[in-house]
């Protein structure tokens, strides 16, 4: 009409290619074998925390010892051993950590400040206190950064 022509209707659009199998709306994503740490990384932080809390426990027993109250310099030297049995189950806990996905860099540092004490207790029993008071700060230093490090994020994120 009035000199117009009509233009030709475009042609249908092709129909979208067919979705695959994994790929229905509500599916969950394909399984990569790789899963963020949640069990190992509780177990990993409750295992730093009492670490901490037991080399927190040293200074304080060798102070009751030197306070005139003799029977805590035992009670100092147990801990120490027991402060090697609960390293060995931190680094079990950061074996699994890792295992599920986490940075080998915890057990790393644990096989290290599992040597670190039993030097330590070496140098206390032969009272080599030269060596054993700096290092013993030191080991303190250790696991109250360890400790907190566990309480931060990272512990459930993965390693990449």
């Amino acid at each position: 009409m009035w000199g117009v022509e009509p233009t030709p209707a475009a042609p249908p659009a092709p129909p979208p290619p067919p979705r695959p199998a994994y790929a229905a709306p509500l599916a969950p994503p394909p399984a990569t074998g790789r899963r963020t740490p949640r069990a190992s990384a509780w177990a990993l932080r409750v295992t730093l925390t009492l670490l901490a809390l037991g080399c927190v426990a040293q200074p304080l027993l060798i102070g009751r010892y030197l306070d005139g109250d003799y029977a805590a310099v035992g009670q100092h030297g147990s801990n120490g051993i027991g402060l090697l049995g609960l390293t060995m189950v931190a680094g079990v806990a950061a074996i699994a950590w890792w295992v599920g996905g986490g940075h080998p860099l915890p057990l790393v540092a644990l096989a290290l400040l599992w040597f670190a004490l039993g030097f330590q207790l070496g140098m206390g029993y032969s009272r080599n206190l030269s060596i054993h008071i700096p290092l013993g700060v030191g080991i303190v230093t250790a696991a109250l950064v360890a400790a907190g490090w566990s309480w931060t994020g990272r512990v459930f994120r993965r390693a990449r």
